[in-house]
């Protein structure tokens, strides 16, 4: 929990999906065509189960509807990619209701370095989607493994991601995210990344902000190919988008980092974490490796330069400016 008390490896209660009670609908094979067909015949609360098989899609998986998806099991349906800079499954969140993915291997194919394997959207400016989950996958050559965008809750767990530019792009919707709901460390009101094996990841592990809230715990980090900041997590950006919302660029609300294994740290200028705005909270965290150079460990700098711009947000002449690093506590690492 928020105080570092010995937990079990699974996310508090609220923080999976709810649930399916309704029918199952088998594709008929994985074929893009197949899978989308049966999509469409579904109801949400139904799930759709893929069968074994290697496919290629070029056109991507697009989900409205609140069901379960999964396939036959990692190394057992095989999904390749052939289309361009596009994500290869795609869920806009049905907000009554919940989606779960799981049993594939998607393959980006290392064709465009800012693709989704998974990419999850909620759109509303009011409401929390707080049904997902995404486990048992293996997510490869891609440039954003999974992307999350919005404010969503839930549980992204067990899965393989290998060989991504950036592991996980998790952001909010900026304002409404730090409006939408208190900040609440300890509860089921994040999202939980938990006991996912890394390796082969040339940016970022995590590359966050906008209001995110994000929970990294129990998983297990290969750094051997890692290439820039390995846990980044953004304050605000005013040079970026210098006006009022919805285009200004939030910092997050709230990072919860613990008991994750972090192996063969050798880049020179590791930076294991970069903490750049909101409150943070890591500890009992190992690693290992024989790193070089300067900026190796855990940062804590001020991002926000006290404007974001515009009417919304005017200069502010002394502390705090807009989504400082605050309440912020680092031990046992």
């Amino acid at each position: 929990d928020a105080a570092g008390n010995a937990s079990a490896q699974s996310a508090p209660a609220g923080a999976t999906t709810k649930a399916q009670t309704g029918n199952t609908i088998n594709a008929a094979s994985c074929s893009y065509a197949d899978v989308s067909a049966a999509i469409s015949s579904a109801n949400s609360g139904d799930t759709v189960s893929v069968p074994s098989g290697a496919c290629t899609w070029s056109s991507t998986l697009t989900i409205t509807k609140g069901i379960t998806l999964h396939g036959a099991g990692i190394g057992n349906t095989v999904i390749t990619w052939t289309g361009g800079n596009s994500q290869v499954i795609k869920y806009s969140t049905f907000l009554a209701s919940s989606f779960a993915l799981s049993g594939f291997t998607l393959n980006c194919n290392n064709i465009n370095n800012t693709m989704s394997g998974i990419y999850i959207h909620n759109s509303s400016t009011t409401t929390t989607f707080k049904n997902l989950r995404i486990h048992h996958n293996r997510i490869t050559n891609c440039g954003d493994g999974i992307y999350t965008l919005g404010t969503i809750f839930g549980l992204i767990d067990n899965n393989q991601l290998v060989g991504n530019k950036t592991a996980f792009r998790i952001f909010g919707n900026n304002t409404y995210s730090w409006n939408t709901e208190p900040l609440e460390l300890g509860t089921a009101n994040s999202l939980y990344i938990e006991s996912n094996a890394l390796s082969g990841t040339t940016d970022e592990t995590t590359l966050t902000g906008w209001g995110a809230r994000w929970v990294f715990r129990y998983n297990t980090v290969d750094l051997a190919s890692s290439g820039f900041s390995i846990l980044d997590g953004h304050g605000n950006l005013p040079s970026a988008y210098p006006t009022c919302d919805p285009y200004s660029l939030r910092g997050n609300v709230g990072i919860e980092i613990y008991e994750n294994i972090f192996s063969n740290i050798s880049r020179p200028n590791a930076n294991l974490m970069g903490m750049r705005g909101g409150t943070n909270l890591m500890f009992n965290n190992i690693t290992s490796g024989t790193p070089t150079g300067c900026n190796v460990g855990i940062t804590a700098r001020e991002e926000d330069d006290n404007t974001i711009g515009g009417s919304c947000y005017p200069l502010k002449l002394d502390y705090p400016g807009y989504d400082p690093v605050k309440d912020t506590y680092i031990w046992d690492n």
